[in-house]
């Protein structure tokens, strides 16, 4: 890394990508979009809200994102009731 004001970019070292790949970046996209916020507090609202774990399927994101999005940015308590005998 040159630490000159206007550096000589042949002095830098940059890392040339093979067959125009694309570069990498290793940190996710950040997921708690506000359209998938929306969508969210909109299944929790229903009167028969469905369970996390659908709520993640039809979002196309984890579950545990989905928990965390409630949780986190919602700031509410998901608590599906089950029945107690099956």
């Amino acid at each position: 890394m040159c630490h000159v004001a206007y550096p000589d970019l042949s002095s830098c070292l940059v890392p040339s990508l093979l067959n125009n790949q694309k570069p990498k970046f290793y940190r996710g996209r950040h997921v708690a979009t506000p359209t998938i916020v929306c969508r969210i507090i909109t299944y929790i609202n229903k009167k028969d809200p469905p369970t996390i774990s659908l709520i993640a399927e039809k979002c196309h994101i984890s579950a545990s994102t989905t928990f965390h999005v409630i949780r986190d940015i919602i700031h509410a308590k998901y608590r599906k009731t089950r029945p107690l005998h099956r």
